[in-house]
């Protein structure tokens, strides 16, 4: 599948579930700023998640809100089960809610397959769930296999299963390149396993999620607001 989209309104699935799209998706995906509410997905096959693969892809402001993904398979994402060999980017991306899978679990992507994955003021508030024993894990991607990975001025606030061995607060731990962070955070009160700061950042504690000001470089005059429950929200 190939070609560019756009979303032109907001979007609630409350009383349906989302078929994951299978093949390779090449192009781009435009949310417009627009947010999907309760999306929720029948994941029948290992890395899968909107779509079963990306390669080479754009996915850009989009919110999505009280996600519920619950597979007993492993490799799960909300965007994406695995990447293919190009580089994949993803700008302005909020996702909130719950990601349950076997193993290689993620908020964005499960399995980093190869190429590159490039965060750019992304989020995660969410719980992500993994059933076996020793898995990987991650804010953000849940495994790696040879993909290097950049976030930038990103954050996660949520918690990973204690079954996730390799986790990090964005990106899984195992080895020390193909990653590289920066102006990036995490909520030290719900992820509290002690891993370096190439795998998840930096910490800070939850009421400093509250002031803008612990932020460096971010701008919350055009990019970030403060919202009611005192976590940065992007600004479109």
């Amino acid at each position: 599948m190939s070609g560019d989209y756009i979303i032109m309104n907001d979007i609630d699935m409350t009383g349906f579930e989302f078929i994951p799209i299978s093949g390779s998706f090449k192009g781009m995906l435009d949310g417009q700023g627009h947010t999907i509410y309760n999306f929720k997905m029948s994941v029948t096959v290992s890395e899968s998640g909107m779509f079963k693969l990306i390669n080479k892809a754009i996915f850009k402001n989009i919110i999505f809100k009280d996600v519920n993904i619950d597979s007993s398979y492993s490799g799960i994402g909300v965007i994406a089960g695995t990447t293919e060999y190009n580089t994949s980017y993803f700008y302005n991306i909020g996702i909130t809610g719950k990601i349950a899978g076997r193993d290689n679990v993620g908020s964005f992507i499960g399995v980093a397959n190869g190429g590159g994955i490039s965060f750019e003021k992304c989020y995660a508030r969410t719980e992500i769930i993994t059933s076996k024993s020793n898995s990987s894990a991650a804010g953000f991607v849940g495994y790696r296999r040879t993909a290097n990975m950049y976030a930038n001025k990103c954050y996660f606030s949520g918690s990973i299963s204690n079954n996730a061995t390799a986790r990090g607060a964005i990106f899984p731990t195992g080895g020390t390149t193909g990653r590289k962070i920066t102006d990036t955070y995490y909520n030290l009160e719900l992820f509290t396993t002690q891993t370096s700061s190439i795998y998840s950042g930096t910490g800070i504690q939850a009421d400093e999620f509250k002031d803008s000001n612990n932020f460096e470089n971010w701008d919350f005059v055009n990019d970030w607001y403060i919202d009611e429950n005192g976590f940065p929200e992007l600004r479109f």
